[in-house]
């Protein structure tokens, strides 16, 4: 017999809260990015992601002799960024990783097909591509726009909010409070931090807005198996974002299976 959690995993809605989905892959430096302009892969994804432009990376490092921190020398490497004409879709790439952010998320399916189409051309022109790491991050800002700032018991899971009401006498004296879960899968991990970050932090809480972020990421990956990983990745998501919520912001974001 199924749980609710399980029930409501093929759930969607008309909205969101999540302010930004990030993919990410490392990989083993391949020169040809450092080197040369990436201007096939730009012919390939301009009609999605049109705009082109050029950034500098300055990498410090710190080591330790005779007891202080010394810095070395700066590593500086290039990096380049693809966007859409609204900065909503973006792509950084640079020699040792690409990273692709999607701040107006529909569904997976759409955002899926987005990513491994961009994925695949980079494949095409850069293989063969040895995966050192592979992630993806849902970010949610879950935002009220009435009610007490710190009550959050009509629409999180109260097991991630009961220290609001169980250690602090009183809380409307708190200024932020987080948490943070860290799960090892089969085959990967999950980093959960959740809580209220409070935007005027060291202030005390006055808008009510909580942080639902869910980080998953594996070590060993093929890059054919990227798509299977990004699968997976959202599945246990998106359990876990169900696991979140209570059913009043299920109503907020306006559920259709409802």
């Amino acid at each position: 017999m199924k749980n609710k959690v399980t029930e409501l995993i093929d759930l969607e809605y008309h909205n969101n809260f999540i302010t930004d989905v990030i993919f990410r892959i490392d990989y083993s430096p391949i020169l040809k990015i450092s080197e040369n302009i990436p201007s096939d892969l730009q012919d390939k994804i301009r009609d999605v992601l049109p705009e082109f432009s050029e950034n500098k990376i300055i990498k410090i490092e710190s080591v330790l002799e005779n007891k202080k921190f010394l810095n070395k020398e700066p590593q500086i490497s290039q990096e380049w960024q693809f966007t859409n004409k609204d900065k909503s879709m973006i792509a950084n790439l640079s020699h040792e990783n690409l990273n692709i952010i999607v701040k107006k998320y529909k569904n997976f399916e759409a955002y899926r097909n987005f990513l491994m189409k961009i994925l695949n051309y980079f494949h095409e022109i850069y293989k063969p591509i040895e995966v050192k790491r592979v992630g993806l991050r849902y970010i949610n800002n879950v935002t009220v726009n009435n009610g007490n700032p710190i009550n959050w018991e009509d629409y999180i899971n109260d097991k991630l909010i009961y220290q609001i009401k169980g250690f602090v006498e009183d809380s409307s004296k708190i200024s932020r409070i987080l948490g943070q879960i860290c799960l090892k899968m089969e085959e990967f991990n999950i980093i959960f931090n959740y809580g209220i970050s409070n935007p005027e932090y060291p202030l005390r809480i006055a808008k009510k807005q909580f942080i639902l972020d869910y980080d998953c990421y594996a070590i060993e990956c093929e890059f054919e198996e990227i798509e299977k990983f990004l699968k997976n990745f959202n599945f246990e998501i998106k359990k876990m974002f169900e696991n979140s919520i209570k059913d009043n912001l299920r109503k907020i974001m306006g559920a259709i299976n409802e």
